[in-house]
């Protein structure tokens, strides 16, 4: 207990130990390809600037389908564990703690793997997997343990409730026997039980067992690694009556943990979310009024709110979800250096950065040629330079893929992806791209030959069985790509732009941290 005690001691000498203000990082890219994307030199120039911009912490999310290849038995991607080692002793040169978001649903991977939604369906079913993910959280226990800087982890609901919620679209009998291979039936103490459809009043019961079922999980889970918290479900869920009504259904806010709890805020939670626009009186309101809920009037006070999204880009809500009124914002914000400390011991921003939604593994060769194919000249491991990938007229490479698998999805409705390209230097080359293989669109130069970008038409076999077949091949001329971005929807916040330039909210999110600090 004295070694703790001085390590407590410790890091408290050496780290910010006021209220948390965090950012979670994606390196270049994403949540989904982050991994493939993040190196230790630009996470080094990038930690440094979170740190000016007022933060004391980072948040990094680890998928277990990426850093755990095979559950049977558990193979591992050992250049991931190298990586997010180096990534925590970065963070600590900068005096940045760091937390984790462990088993992470998401993940593009460059070879056949079993695909999240059913990584998470054989958990939920089979109890065969509880081995191989405890394991994963053993390895990364066995990697953290000794890096003081290390703030905590968290398990988040999202990762297994949306498999639970997937259940409830299935046909009868298959909601019958899930409920048998889910411990549904034994909760209800009745082994006829069947998983109900959500329209069903009967679903009361289901939200009550999904609740248990993941507290089961976090208490699974903290067994093997310590400082573990729980993101819970802030969202209500609706419960439709047979007269008709609706009435809501709140979820397990753990109030009775000991641990840290974890949790998110947009402007939408409790809002009429008619596309209506707040005021920063409005949004301060419904903050109150969330956190109040989520703390006991504050008596809890062992919450981050890791999301803590004052603009919420989610494209499938847009034009529904009530938002802050962009010129509201820096009010906000200043007005919640006051509030946050009532209910809350630190809060976090999910996107300090905005970022391509790339669906590309290792769009920056930063591992070598992993994930990509050549597909016309040879290109091969000696074309790779200090600046990326040298390609020479003839040359051809490209990625194959399931749509969905890497975030390519219809809801978009955009008909198209974008494409850039960016090169090391500026030169004279002429590209070409495609998303089925055969018909090419050239790219046009953003006039000074270091940028190409192009629009890709996508058709319906991109979402289906043949999934995407994208090709990049040099026309005319040679140059060294630098990376490579095919996206549908660029998330923006408007902290730091795509390319880390200052954005419209950076300045009052800098004021906020500055008086963060100064109360602590």
């Amino acid at each position: 207990m004295r070694g703790v005690a001085r390590l407590q001691a410790w890091r408290q000498r050496h780290y910010d130990s006021g209220f948390i203000r965090a950012v979670h990082y994606f390196g270049d890219g994403w949540p989904i390809n982050c991994w493939s994307t993040m190196t230790p030199q630009q996470a080094r120039r990038d930690f440094a600037t979170i740190a000016e911009d007022g933060f004391n912490t980072v948040i990094l999310v680890l998928p277990w389908r990426g850093f755990q290849v095979e559950q049977f038995p558990p193979r591992y991607e050992d250049a991931y564990f190298k990586l997010l080692k180096q990534l925590l002793k970065e963070a600590a040169r900068a005096k940045l703690w760091v937390i984790l978001r462990v088993s992470y649903s998401h993940h593009i991977c460059d070879e056949a793997r079993l695909i999240s939604k059913h990584l998470t369906a054989g958990f939920l079913t089979d109890a065969a997997f509880e081995a191989p993910w405890l394991h994963y959280l053993r390895r990364l226990r066995r990697l953290t343990r000794f890096h003081a800087n290390l703030y905590g982890s968290f398990i988040c609901w999202e990762e297994f409730w949306h498999g639970l919620m997937r259940f409830t679209e299935e046909s009868q009998e298959t909601r019958k026997a899930l409920a048998a291979k889910t411990g549904y039936c034994d909760f209800m103490a009745d082994k006829e039980s069947i998983i109900p459809l959500v329209s069903s009043p009967e679903f009361e019961h289901y939200q009550r067992f999904i609740n248990t079922r993941l507290r089961d999980i976090f208490e699974l889970g903290a067994s093997q690694l310590p400082r573990l918290g729980y993101e819970f479900r802030v969202d209500k869920d609706p419960l439709h009556n047979l007269d008709g009504s609706v009435s809501w259904l709140a979820n397990d806010y753990l109030l009775d943990s000991s641990d840290t709890r974890y949790s998110y805020w947009a402007p939408f939670i409790g809002a009429a979310n008619e596309g209506e626009q707040l005021s920063a009186e409005q949004a301060l309101a419904l903050l109150d009024y969330n956190l109040g809920e989520q703390t006991g009037q504050g008596r809890d006070r062992k919450l981050i709110i890791d999301q803590f999204n004052f603009v919420d880009d989610t494209f499938k809500y847009t034009g529904q979800n009530a938002r802050l009124a962009l010129d509201q914002i820096p009010t906000f914000l200043d007005q919640c250096a006051e509030h946050l400390p009532r209910y809350c011991q630190g809060y976090g921003i999910w996107a300090w950065r905005d970022y391509h939604q790339n669906h590309l593994f290792n769009p920056g060769f930063h591992m070598g040629l992993r994930g990509w194919r050549s597909h016309g000249g040879v290109v091969g491991e000696g074309a790779l330079t200090e600046d990326g990938l040298c390609l020479q007229e003839g040359d051809e490479l490209g990625q194959d893929f399931g749509g969905a698998s890497h975030g390519m999805h219809r809801k978009y409705k955009t008909g198209s992806a974008e494409l850039h390209v960016y090169l090391a230097a500026p030169v004279q080359v002429m590209l070409e791209a495609s998303l089925d293989g055969e018909n090419y669109v050239p790219l046009m130069s953003d006039g000074g030959g270091s940028q190409h970008y192009c629009e890709l038409p996508i058709d319906d076999p991109v979402y289906g069985a043949r999934g995407a077949l994208f090709r990049l091949r040099v026309q005319r001329g040679s140059g060294v790509i630098r990376s490579v971005s095919l996206f549908q929807y660029a998330y923006r916040v408007g902290i730091r732009e795509v390319g880390g330039e200052a954005g419209p909210f950076l300045e009052p999110l800098r004021s906020l941290n500055q008086k963060l600090l100064s109360s602590s």
